[in-house]
């Protein structure tokens, strides 16, 4: 069998003879899809700005929660030690109960803060590259160069700009560069 020819239409529309190249459609799609991409970060952008704003206003109302709370501890403890008094304390002793209040809340939080100082893990790298430095500090090597491989700016020898024998470079007048500069 067969297949029927198929034939082309009989005359192209204006539509097809000017139809992008692939090129020019990825080239278009390419500046569709980062102008796309602009627009979402402007979204983001002032989403975010709006709810910072948010955020550092209710931390701010939280920060004046508590120190509107910590001044008003002091009244906490007198009127606990009245309580005291007419519970049938001496005075100086309901005071004192209080005061001892304060040490025991005093150590318990002393104690578990030592505990998390306790917790915190060692500077490991930065003790052993002050050590190598130390080391290095002591024996200097001949090469100049220092704890970390790099050139000791301080070390004598051929440095930068100088010939592979160490001598200066001749300047265009055929004198040699000044070492001082």
């Amino acid at each position: 069998m067969s297949q029927p020819d198929r034939q082309p239409h009989s005359s192209p529309t204006p539509e097809s003879a000017e139809q992008p190249s692939i090129g020019e459609l990825v080239s278009k799609a390419s500046e569709q899809l980062s102008a796309l991409v602009r627009a979402e970060i402007e979204l983001a952008r002032g989403e975010l700005a709006a709810s910072a704003k948010r955020v550092g206003l209710g931390a701010g109302l939280f920060g004046a929660a508590a120190v509107v709370l910590l001044l008003s501890l002091p009244f906490a403890f007198v009127t606990l030690a009245e309580v005291l008094i007419r519970v049938a304390l001496p005075r100086w002793a309901a005071y004192l109960v209080v005061w001892a209040l304060f040490l025991i809340i005093a150590t318990v939080l002393g104690l578990l803060g030592w505990r998390q100082v306790r917790r915190v893990p060692k500077p490991e790298r930065t003790m052993q590259t002050v050590r190598d430095t130390a080391r290095w500090a002591r024996r200097p090597t001949s090469t100049g160069s220092g704890p970390d491989g790099m050139r000791d700016p301080t070390a004598i020898g051929p440095a930068e700009g100088s010939g592979p024998d160490g001598t200066q470079p001749q300047t265009a007048a055929g004198s040699t560069r000044d070492a001082t500069v």
